[in-house]
């Protein structure tokens, strides 16, 4: 009987062991989801301004490069093309504003 009564008592105190084991794992992944939802927050936010970086870019590439007279004119209807190789004077202010974006 005595056997009994310590090996319940024994097995209680593991029981309450791997419950307290059990609510900091528990605990532990409900951090690491939060952090993995910001994370993917940040992500797409990264995303966004890359893919309006590269809008800027595209946007203004035509008018910063010369263009090879090769290049049908069917590629460049609706666009404005420069033949000059200086870029506007507002594309460096663009790049400042994108560079304060970044940091």
């Amino acid at each position: 009987m005595r056997e009994a009564a310590e090996r319940r008592q024994q097995l209680e105190l593991e029981h309450e062991q791997a419950l307290a084991i059990l609510n900091s794992k528990q605990k532990e992944i409900e951090l690491l989801q939060k952090a993995q939802v910001e994370a993917k927050k940040e992500h797409e936010g990264a995303i966004q301004l890359l893919e309006i970086t590269l809008d800027s870019m595209q946007f203004f590439s035509p008018l910063c490069l010369p263009r090879p007279k090769s290049v049908s004119s069917k590629r460049n209807a609706g666009r404005r093309v420069s033949n000059s190789t200086s870029c506007p004077r507002n594309w460096k202010s663009f790049g400042s504003k994108l560079g304060s974006l970044i940091f």
